[in-house]
């Protein structure tokens, strides 16, 4: 993905696709469609 992240979790809802963990040094989860 190019963010150097760390992922926990991830998976599909709605057509979007969410993704926890740290992302570009922040944590929370990342929505994109």
């Amino acid at each position: 993905m190019g963010f150097g992240a760390e992922m926990e979790g991830r998976g599909e809802e709605g057509g979007r696709v969410w993704v926890t963990g740290l992302v570009a040094g922040k944590e929370g989860t990342v929505w994109w469609d």
